[in-house]
């Protein structure tokens, strides 16, 4: 179920995300003031090539330390249909080894911005040999590499969000035996109140423990209005929605709406397949409500289209068919 899946978007996901290749050890990252150390017992603090600082989290570890996760609020009415993760990889500073199978959880959030237990909205479990096969990286091989995108497919069992929903994804590891870890990477945002811990029979902030991190795990999410698109710690629900056009197909007209929740600038092109700029349909400012404007594509030749709307910094597309 899962190859197809991770093969469509790796595409997406490469152009999201930085390429993690070049790495390098830097110096430790202290201890919390509770006493635990920030990097569990190995102290390792990692760098990306572009000089960014990132920190590996292995389970199990000295404190006993689990379930792992982030904490994500739905943008609008969607679907998460799968979840990304990075994770050190075998032979690598001893982040990973072994064979640990992967269980993926999701649960509603409590009202202490905590996972809810009693509310899991859903679970999943890939062997090693599964996910081991479908990473993304350079050449995606599971490779003597420091960290590399692990992918788990939940289309078969989505799960329903509301806009404004928070949910929290996370993960822990089924060891087949004592020599089996399994180590996720988070990054240096010191200030994240977004990623937590199960420690000590409770769950715990990062912020807390560690001064801070947000691990690098990010929900796939299927939006009606925008297809998929991937969330990332503090992402908060856009102020805009892109409605499909219509009609699409279309010759040579259809219509573009979108709708605003407060005035603000926006921006509207048309692109061809290549990303080449085609039409600019709107760039000023628009007041709240639904907006209303007309393609005309009499001079174009048949084919792939896509739309974009961007606003506040961030960005819908959705594709047109062009039928002559």
């Amino acid at each position: 179920m899962r190859g197809l899946f991770f093969k469509a978007f790796a595409i997406a996901f490469a152009l999201s995300l930085s390429v993690w290749a070049a790495w390098a050890q830097d110096g430790g990252f202290g201890r919390a003031p509770g006493g635990r150390n920030a990097l569990d017992d190995s102290l390792l603090v990692l760098q990306l090539d572009n000089g960014t600082v990132v920190y590996p989290f292995k389970f199990p570890d000295v404190y006993g330390d689990d379930l792992r996760n982030q904490r994500f609020r739905a943008p609008e009415n969607c679907s998460l249909v799968g979840v990304m993760m990075a994770f050190g990889t075998r032979g690598f500073r001893s982040l990973t080894t072994g064979s640990p199978a992967l269980v993926t959880k999701v649960w509603a959030s409590g009202a202490d911005s905590f996972p809810n237990l009693n509310a899991e909205l859903a679970s999943d479990t890939l062997s090693f040999s599964q996910y081991s096969a479908s990473v993304f990286d350079v050449d995606s091989v599971w490779r003597n590499v420091p960290a590399q995108f692990v992918m788990v497919d939940l289309t078969a069992t989505p799960v329903s969000l509301t806009a404004g929903e928070w949910f929290h994804v996370g993960y822990t590891a089924i060891r087949g035996g004592s020599g089996d870890t399994l180590a996720i990477l988070a990054d240096g945002n010191t200030g994240s109140i977004y990623s937590s811990e199960f420690y000590n029979g409770h769950f715990e902030l990062m912020q807390t423990g560690f001064r801070g991190v947000d691990f690098l795990i990010r929900a796939i999410v299927s939006i009606p209005s925008a297809g998929i698109s991937v969330l990332a710690p503090g992402d908060k629900p856009e102020s805009f929605a892109l409605y499909p056009a219509y009609p699409n197909p279309f010759n040579p007209q259809t219509t573009i709406s979108f709708d605003l929740s407060r005035p603000q600038a926006v921006k509207v092109t048309v692109l061809d397949i290549l990303g080449r700029e085609r039409a600019e349909l709107a760039g000023r400012v628009f007041s709240a409500g639904t907006h209303r404007l007309s393609l005309n594509g009499q001079d174009w030749s048949s084919g792939m289209y896509f739309v974009r709307l961007e606003a506040q910094g961030h960005s819908r597309t959705q594709r047109i068919l062009l039928e002559k």
